[in-house]
């Protein structure tokens, strides 16, 4: 039988992750659309993943969101700083850290990277060059792969920086 501890980290991770989805998807829709994300929504992802897990349970607090934040931050702004990202795209991406953590965050930034080379050598082949792709979108997409992966292919026991995904996503 499980532990009430156990059973209270994986609801604070599948919260996390239900929340920087839909939030992600909502992003995505309004920057595919009007190709800019709200500070509503960037700023309002950082602060609440920095609340929630202040006052979450077991040890899920700074040490857990500032860096995932930090690091979120980080991945993106070389890109936004040679022009290849916006504001809002590096904002999101901090406050998607801030909800899931440090490891997360890099795998997020993993899958979100690799759709981003794909989208852009489809597009190269179409001779679409200097249309740019709005990272939102691809960032939801991103989102949706890894809490689907361990549905699909099972739970990637070998990476720990992936268990926290497969609680959302598998069968209890």
């Amino acid at each position: 039988m499980e532990s009430l501890a156990n059973l209270l980290r994986i609801d604070v991770i599948s919260i996390s992750f239900a929340v920087v989805l839909i939030m992600t998807l909502v992003a995505g829709v309004i920057d595919a659309l009007q190709r800019r994300i709200p500070n509503l929504i960037t700023f309002g992802l950082l602060g609440a993943g920095a609340v929630f897990h202040l006052a979450a349970p077991l040890g899920q607090g700074w040490s857990h969101s500032l860096p995932g934040a930090v690091v979120g931050l980080l991945l993106l702004l070389p890109l936004y700083v040679r022009g290849g990202a916006g504001a809002g795209d590096v904002k999101l991406l901090s406050g998607v850290g801030c909800w899931v953590g440090l490891h997360d965050v890099l795998a997020i930034f993993m899958v979100l990277a690799t759709l981003l080379a794909i989208m852009s050598l489809v597009m190269q082949s179409r001779q679409r060059q200097g249309k740019s792709i709005p990272m939102a979108p691809v960032l939801a997409a991103a989102m949706l792969i890894l809490c689907l992966w361990p549905l699909a292919f099972g739970s990637p026991s070998h990476q720990p920086e992936l268990q926290s995904l497969t609680s959302l996503g598998s069968p209890q």
